[in-house]
């Protein structure tokens, strides 16, 4: 069957892994789909992507189980949890386990409840905002600073700024 697991460890046998293809190409392969057929424009994605998951080379279907950190347990398809290093977690310097980061999480927690750390336009700073970006003005020596909520609304606010002259 097409969408049945493949039955060998692809870590015990890479050179199999490597021979079915599963490694081959990357998603920007797939960023500009051409055609009439939107149903078909999809399909060269759709058969790579089964391809992978067969495989166990397919990364998004997996589920972290527990908090991030160095070492961290993920689940796939209701397999037992398989721990190993975190390479793909964003906590780069393992803050999201420090004792402090966990208090000062819950007081900001407690002080302004969760908050959706929307857009300052939008009514997204907060007094714990604004006193980060004042600190970080002064560490870093800047008489302005802006802080965003995203790398997406960073990256959008880099644009705006480049294309305004700003």
């Amino acid at each position: 069957m097409q969408n049945e697991s493949i039955p060998f460890d692809p870590v015990r046998d890479p050179a199999a892994l490597g021979a079915s293809g599963a490694l081959d190409g990357n998603v920007a392969q797939f960023t500009q789909p051409r055609g009439p057929d939107l149903l078909r424009r999809g399909g060269a994605l759709d058969a790579w992507v089964a391809l992978r998951a067969r495989h166990g080379v397919w990364p998004y279907g997996r589920v972290l189980v527990g908090a991030p950190g160095p070492l961290a347990s993920v689940a796939e398809d209701g397999a037992p949890p398989a721990r190993g290093i975190n390479f793909a977690s964003q906590d780069y310097l393992s803050l999201a386990a420090h004792p402090a980061v966990h208090e000062a999480a819950r007081r900001a927690l407690h002080d302004a409840g969760p908050h959706s750390a929307g857009s300052a336009v939008l009514l997204g700073n907060t007094h714990h905002s604004q006193a980060l970006e004042t600190a970080l003005g002064e560490l870093l020596g800047l008489d302005q600073l802006v802080l965003f909520p995203t790398g997406w609304a960073a990256a959008f606010g880099a644009i705006t700024a480049l294309v305004h002259g700003a």
